[in-house]
């Protein structure tokens, strides 16, 4: 489920702001795993509000270490290791 590695805003009704991805949920609580790779686990009864963020969590200039070459390895093997939605080869 792409949702899963989506970015969560959760707004408590004590007005704290958490950011995290989901790392589970169920009817009573909601987990969290931080930018830090901290666990936070939220009671549904405290959440007042859950949003997915278009941000991600990757920080930006990740790749500005990285030679050209050394990106288009990575960005193939990513693209290797996952099915391609519209079905089409990629080289």
């Amino acid at each position: 489920n792409e949702d899963r590695y989506a970015t969560r805003v959760v707004l408590t009704n004590d007005g704290q702001l958490l950011t995290g991805l989901l790392e589970s949920e169920s009817p009573s609580e909601v987990v969290l795993k931080t930018l830090e790779k901290k666990k936070v686990a939220i009671a549904r009864d405290d959440i007042d509000e859950i949003q997915i963020s278009s941000r991600s969590l990757m920080p930006e200039f990740l790749l500005s270490d990285l030679t050209a070459q050394e990106a288009a390895d990575l960005l193939a093997y990513l693209i290797s290791l996952g099915t391609d939605p519209a079905g089409t080869d990629h080289p």
